[in-house]
């Protein structure tokens, strides 16, 4: 596949799927840990119940507005289905820990990211926009496996309010990065979200089909084609190539 860089300013990447792995092993692994702590309050509960309303929970963003989780709403939300009863502040309290922590303890990262980040960083400013509700958990993610300081804006959805492919979410990195849509080149993983969602606000895009993707969207007639297609993310510098790009 020709790319042509010119006038390419900035690279923004999802992150689970994108920049780590976070598939089903991942987000099986964060329902154990939800599910064990729940059961250690409330009693037995079938973990395909637990399951069946996670996944639920994770589809319900891209529906009507794509208006994202609250994490406080949600958790509490599931108590009531599980059990029929309302959480108690300490409980819930208690469960959105164990979520925070479960996530932030299946982040890790392959060791060439940092190395793609630092070389691709003397060329253009770099962003993440990712949708997740819980953005601290998201944010001290990030600052675990070291990445955090690489980027000169990140983006998560819950902090706006709509995931991606909503506008909202591409439009504040935009805005924080101080670029256009066409000096920009989204890379992700999500046919509908980070595709569809890049590519409507006029920003090129780079589908990375390196992982698993959790949330599969089919493509539908009239969706936009990305630009590039990225079996690897170390495949993006010999796209990207600095003496590539009129700058």
């Amino acid at each position: 596949m020709t790319f042509d860089p010119t006038g390419l300013r900035a690279v923004v990447f999802d992150y689970g799927s994108t920049l780590i792995q976070f598939g089903e092993r991942q987000i099986a692994a964060c329902d154990r840990a939800l599910h064990d702590a729940l059961q250690a309050i409330y009693g037995a509960v079938p973990a395909e119940k637990v399951k069946e309303i996670r996944d639920l929970d994770r589809r319900a963003p891209y529906g009507g507005d794509f208006l994202e989780n609250d994490m406080a709403a949600m958790t509490a939300n599931l108590v009531r289905n599980l059990y029929g009863i309302e959480p108690s502040p300490a409980d819930l309290d208690r469960l959105l820990r164990v979520r925070y922590a479960s996530f932030v303890e299946q982040v890790e990262v392959e060791d060439y990211v940092p190395e793609l980040l630092e070389a691709l960083s003397r060329d253009f400013k770099l962003g993440l926009l990712s949708n997740y509700p819980d953005v601290p958990a998201l944010l001290d993610s990030v600052r675990k496996i070291g990445l955090y300081d690489f980027f000169d804006a990140i983006v998560v959805s819950g902090e706006v309010g709509r995931v991606k492919p909503h506008a909202l979410p591409f439009r504040t990195i935009l805005d924080r990065l101080a670029l256009e849509p066409p000096e920009v080149i989204y890379v992700g993983d999500n046919w509908l979200g980070d595709i569809q969602g890049s590519k409507r606000l006029g920003m090129r895009a780079a589908h990375i089909v390196q992982w698993d993707t959790p949330e599969v969207f089919e493509p539908q007639p009239g969706d936009h084609e990305p630009d590039l297609i990225v079996h690897h993310l170390t495949d993006l510098l010999r796209y990207l190539k600095r003496d590539a790009c009129a700058r």
